[in-house]
């Protein structure tokens, strides 16, 4: 059997949906998907412990399928709700057929991991794929790659995640968009500042500059609407109690921050997380 663990990319710094040109910060947290794989004749998908109809599937196998072929083994694919989403999942479907086949590889791995990805059609690919694989944090700007930064200066600070999906978002960019096109423009760059300032501090190791950063970012965000208002209401929480958060991620599913102190939010889930975790491989 195989075992590997496959962490979450979240966004540290910068705006991963409308802001096409402009750089992010992004890193891996030690949220992880763990998948067991078995040889086996036939294909077969168990997600926390229960076996999946494949037409769920369907497309993502598609996928799959058109560049390894017939697709083999049991996939047993463990999680914690909600943060792991279907793109992770089939992440680990891709992986657990390179590693039935013997043919590990980092450079392999993460190159069919970002084919998978980009005809899946998600946002950032070969950021994704990168660090899925390799961990680390790395400054990224489309058309122009990525640009690895060292993870250590910031996990000296603590890092804190709020698991919280959105169920109804109303899209506020999209009014400021079609009636003060040039004013989200200009905040949209400004985020590609914030980031670039980020990255300075990061390689000058001016760490004290790094809290102070996140909120500017997460202020920018929220002025271009794209805070949900369920994660409004516990960021005004988070900030009352005197920690700096942003509501940041590629599907609005959490809330990342930095603390001095430990943070107490009612009917909400905190965990303290570390920073720069890459893909695990066990073979037993």
């Amino acid at each position: 059997m195989i075992e590997f663990r496959l962490p979450t990319v979240v966004i540290l710094c910068g705006e991963p949906y409308c802001t096409q040109d402009e750089p992010l910060i992004a890193t891996t947290i030690n949220e992880y998907l763990t998948c067991k794989v078995k040889p086996s004749h036939d294909f077969i998908i168990v997600e926390n412990n229960k076996r999946q109809d494949l037409r769920i599937y369907k497309r993502e196998m598609e996928i799959i399928s058109s560049i390894f072929g017939e697709l083999k083994g049991e996939v047993n694919i463990c999680y914690e709700k909600p943060l792991i989403v279907p793109e992770e999942v089939t992440v680990a479907v891709t992986l657990a057929q390179i590693l039935l086949r013997g043919e590990y590889n980092e450079e392999y791995v993460e190159r069919e991991v970002h084919e998978v990805l980009s005809m899946l059609g998600s946002t950032r690919p070969e950021l994704k794929a990168r660090l899925m694989i390799r961990g680390g944090a790395c400054a990224y700007r489309e058309r122009e790659g990525a640009f690895d930064l060292n993870i250590n200066p910031l996990n000296k600070f603590r890092w804190f995640l709020v698991k919280r999906v959105v169920s109804v978002y109303m899209n506020r960019y999209n009014y400021g968009n079609a009636h003060f096109p040039e004013v989200m423009e200009i905040i949209s760059h400004s985020i590609g500042h914030v980031v670039l300032e980020f990255a300075r501090a990061l390689v000058s190791e001016e760490i004290d500059k790094i809290p102070h950063l996140v909120r500017v970012n997460c202020n920018l965000i929220r002025a271009l609407g794209l805070v949900p208002k369920e994660h409004e209401e516990i960021l005004s929480n988070i900030y009352m109690q005197g920690a700096i958060a942003e509501s940041v991620g590629f599907e609005k599913r959490y809330i990342l921050g930095i603390a001095t102190k430990d943070i107490l939010l009612r009917d909400v889930k905190i965990r303290e997380v570390k920073l720069g975790v890459g893909f695990t491989l066990a073979q037993q």
